[in-house]
């Protein structure tokens, strides 16, 4: 039975991997449609700020960490 779990776990880790190397295989290639272009414009409004956030963190990280750091403490005491 553990070797089962490892077995399926180590599929599921690795699917990711497969559907994203698919995407950009296709991405790649000639054979793009217009079904692989649509974007709604839904999407970009709902996806645009997450975006916005992440290069934020990735630029300046430590107001993030900071306001982590301050919530622990008070948790902590």
């Amino acid at each position: 039975d553990e070797e089962l779990y490892v077995r399926k776990s180590a599929v599921e880790a690795l699917a990711p991997l497969a559907t994203t190397n698919e995407a950009a295989r296709r991405a790649l290639s000639d054979r793009l449609t217009d079904d692989d272009l649509d974007v709604r414009k839904s999407a970009v409004v709902a996806l645009a700020p997450l975006m916005a956030l992440m290069f934020i963190v990735g630029v300046w990280p430590s107001w993030l960490i900071g306001l982590f750091n301050d919530a622990v403490m008070r948790l902590i005491g």
